[in-house]
């Protein structure tokens, strides 16, 4: 029976979240709201980040942090769709007011 491997020490954390922070920042950047995993390896804008950012990151984590991406991108849509409708009710109501 093999033993689990040891958990990540503070600077594997560390490097790993750096890591991450530097692939979402280029993702960001270049527009790219598709999950990472959909993409080809080793093309697109940010393919040296990409892999730096697996290299340093358990696979679990690295899954975790793009759907949690990914989740946050699409709550900011709905954030945002929302505010857009309130504005265009806001309007049409001050518009019948004047």
């Amino acid at each position: 029976m093999s033993t689990p491997p040891p958990a990540p020490s503070r600077n594997d954390r560390k490097a790993c979240w750096a890591a991450r922070d530097e692939f979402f920042q280029c993702l960001n950047a270049n527009s790219v709201n598709v999950p990472p995993e959909f993409q080809p390896r080793g093309q697109g804008a940010c393919a040296k980040q990409r892999e730096a950012y697996e290299g340093a990151c358990a696979k679990s984590w690295v899954e975790y942090f793009n759907k949690r991406r990914v989740l946050e991108i699409r709550q900011q849509i709905t954030l945002d769709a929302q505010q857009a409708d309130r504005d265009a009710r806001d309007r049409a109501y001050d518009a019948k007011q004047k």
